[in-house]
């Protein structure tokens, strides 16, 4: 299937209802581009077709009778001005960025988010330059559809390649693998011991919502994998997930098994320099959901309520029952 058969494929299934986006912040680790101009739109090998779109995944849905999410509707958005989607909680910076949404403009934001609004808080970027074009060809496309009342998923979580091998050490010194989860569903999120505020407000937020989920907490894996591995060995990851629920699991491993699960997981993260040989860490701040067979379902979202979190979890644990 060429290019132009596919957006028109796209087209007409939008027109029978939304099309979502099922993830949420996610993203690989690319590298910014910013300075190569934008190819015209090519049409990717048919196996990574769904994976272009993966940095929208559950942040946005799109199409007719689209609601925000942990992202604004993406349905019309080439033609509306940044930050100006009713009632959506825009950052400050994003919101007086003075931006209009068109081709080339959308297409700068895509490949270096924060070099084109400083603040904003999108951190991922650096999408090959063909893919830019190839998504936002899809979000003009797929914006066309008038009729919201019979969905078309386009794209689900099935359909996202998330997860895959990886070997790590838990806080013990023991090797963990990807076939250690198996069996229960699983809730994964990346992040570092330095972190000056969204991991240890997550960590504390997943240990609330295990409290809530009384007995069924035991049937999840709810882990803790650094992307600082230079600074958080066994032990350092053992004293500091002392503070939050004892049943999760930190893991750990060289800079090239942290690579590797960060790539499985499309985890974005990159160092930060700081004054005097300090650094600091930007990464992705996401919370992945497994099922019990190491299939991406979906994630938690910084953006939610206690309530919504919850209830995905529940749905989660059941579901293996």
């Amino acid at each position: 299937m060429n290019w132009i058969a596919l957006v028109a494929t796209v087209a007409a299934a939008a027109a029978i209802g939304v099309v979502r986006f099922a993830g949420n912040d996610l993203s690989g680790t690319y590298r910014p581009k910013t300075d190569a101009p934008i190819a015209p739109p090519t049409m990717p090998p048919p196996e990574t077709f769904a994976a272009i779109f993966t940095p929208c995944a559950h942040c946005h849905e799109i199409g007719a009778g689209a609601r925000p999410m942990a992202g604004p509707p993406l349905t019309g958005i080439i033609g509306r001005k940044a930050g100006s989607y009713p009632g959506y909680p825009y950052s400050q910076a994003l919101r007086s960025s003075g931006l209009t949404w068109n081709d080339a403009t959308l297409a700068r934001f895509i490949a270096d988010p924060q070099a084109v609004v400083p603040g904003t808080r999108m951190i991922f970027g650096g999408l090959p330059k063909g893919d830019i074009a190839a998504l936002i060809s899809f979000i003009k496309a797929a914006s066309a559809a008038p009729n919201a009342s019979a969905a078309a998923t386009i794209l689900s979580p099935s359909t996202l390649a998330i997860g895959g091998p990886f070997e790590l050490i838990d806080t013990k010194g023991r090797k963990v693998t990807q076939n250690d989860l198996l069996g229960k569903p699983s809730a994964l999120f990346f992040g570092y011991t330095n972190c000056p505020d969204v991991c240890p407000t997550t960590l504390a937020e997943l240990t609330r919502l295990m409290k809530e989920l009384g007995p069924d907490a035991n049937r999840l894996n709810v882990v803790f994998v650094t992307i600082d591995p230079a600074r958080d060995t066994a032990a350092e990851l053992a004293t500091y997930l002392s503070s939050f629920d004892p049943r999760i699991r930190g893991l750990t491993g060289t800079d090239a098994q942290i690579a590797t699960i960060a790539k499985a997981y499309h985890v974005y993260y990159a160092r930060v320099a700081g004054e005097g040989g300090n650094y600091s860490m930007d990464h992705t701040a996401t919370v992945y959901l497994m099922n019990a067979k190491g299939g991406f379902v979906g994630t938690l979202s910084t953006e939610e309520d206690d309530r919504t979190s919850l209830a995905k979890l529940q749905r989660l644990v059941r579901a293996a029952s």
